[in-house]
């Protein structure tokens, strides 16, 4: 049985097995803590896997005024949307951007409803509502996340924007050149200096490099892939230079609900192996009904 079947096997057993995903409250080793002024850090985690997302704000520096950041920081740290120094997620609301918010330990609620548990952040961007979610299924290893307009306020515009370096950060691999790929249903796109617009139709994208593959470089790890609703945004572009950081930006359609989800590993994948439990799994890979409701642990009001 090859390294992949044997994968296949072990994510179809773990979602067979009793139980249903985790998501709780915990503590955990913050970098630099001197420079944290709040903080609140969630674990999911589900038979397949887990993820901990750790919501930061940052004391104020110079003139710069205190920063709220999110950053991913299981399974891995080094790697694919954990390993950029700031937050690894974007949001902005009508111009306002989510790092100059000031979040409270009530707009936070962990939720558990049948096979989904999750954290729900209630954030208030002068005046316009916006819940914030990210779960794990039962049946999958991916992070999933929803960006849900609110009553209250109006939603104009709302952009959401990922950050991720595939297979790693190499010491002198920017003077050796990238070769970054983007891999999707239609075939592939190769790094370039211009911004590339998604095309219709496109709804996961498979992120990797094809200079860094594990086995062959060390202190890489193989691939990183995103998922989206690509019916609730109203364009896509993709960011992808000779450079160790890629970018993904939604200019999302204010009058709808974004999913999405991410998937990282700390357990190293060969390009090709990936593609392969991509396509053996994709069910488990593929976008669902999102639950944001259930047994909420505080009140969810927003900053």
């Amino acid at each position: 049985m090859s390294r992949v079947a044997i994968i296949v096997l072990a994510l179809l057993l773990a979602s067979l097995a009793p139980g249903n995903p985790e998501a709780s409250f915990v503590e955990a080793p913050i970098y630099r803590a001197e420079r944290v002024l709040f903080s609140r850090q969630v674990r999911l985690r589900n038979r397949q896997g887990q993820y901990r997302l750790d919501f930061v704000q940052l004391r104020p520096q110079g003139n710069r005024g205190a920063i709220f950041q999110i950053y991913l920081r299981e399974p891995t740290v080094y790697y694919s949307f954990s390993r950029p120094l700031d937050s690894f997620l974007d949001l902005q609301v009508n111009g306002i951007a989510l790092k100059w918010l000031e979040p409270r330990t009530e707009s936070f609620s962990c939720w558990q409803r049948g096979e989904q548990a999750g954290v729900d952040l209630a954030l208030n961007f002068d005046g316009a509502r916006v819940l914030l979610s990210f779960c794990m299924r039962r049946d999958s290893p991916v992070l999933w996340a929803k960006v849900t307009p609110q009553a209250g306020g109006t939603v104009r515009t709302a952009q959401l924007s990922l950050f991720a370096v595939p297979s790693g950060m190499v010491p002198g691999q920017l003077s050796e050149g990238y070769q970054r790929i983007a891999i999707h249903a239609e075939g592939q796109r190769e790094q370039g200096d211009e911004a590339w617009v998604l095309p219709a139709g496109i709804d996961y994208l498979v992120l990797t490099d094809e200079a860094l593959e594990p086995g062959q470089r060390e202190g890489t790890i193989g691939p990183c892939y995103v998922v989206f609703d690509a019916t609730a945004a109203e364009r896509g572009l993709l960011e992808m230079r000779n450079s160790y950081r890629l970018t993904l930006t939604f200019q999302l359609d204010p009058s709808k609900v974004f999913a999405f989800g991410v998937w990282e590993s700390s357990r190293p994948y060969a390009n090709a192996d990936f593609l392969e439990l991509l396509d053996a799994s994709r069910a488990a890979f593929s976008l669902s009904e999102v639950v944001t409701e259930g047994e909420p642990r505080g009140s969810g009001e927003a900053p």
